[in-house]
């Protein structure tokens, strides 16, 4: 599916470029991820696990309200998600 989208924004770029360039920004990620390790460890005292849980239990609810208006509203669209989903963060 990532490949599918690299392909939307440049129109000429072949599957197998478009693979290799979802492969490089994955693996960049990856090393996003495990360089903000320390940042977390000396931040929480090592309490990585609290920091996961307090910034999943923000991000659960708006997510799960978007979830639930996209699946039991038909004409929920995307300018309505997203707005239910910045409100919901906001407030």
């Amino acid at each position: 599916m990532p490949e599918d989208s690299a392909c939307k924004i440049r129109l000429g770029i072949s599957w197998l470029l478009a693979g290799c360039v979802c492969s490089i920004f994955v693996c960049v990620m990856v090393g996003v991820g495990i360089l903000w390790i320390p940042v977390i460890q000396g931040m929480q005292g090592a309490q990585l696990f609290f920091y996961i849980q307090a910034v999943s239990a923000y991000l659960a609810p708006p997510i799960a309200s978007v979830y639930l208006l996209a699946v039991l509203w038909p004409r929920a669209n995307e300018r309505v998600t997203t707005l239910r989903l910045e409100f919901g963060l906001l407030s």
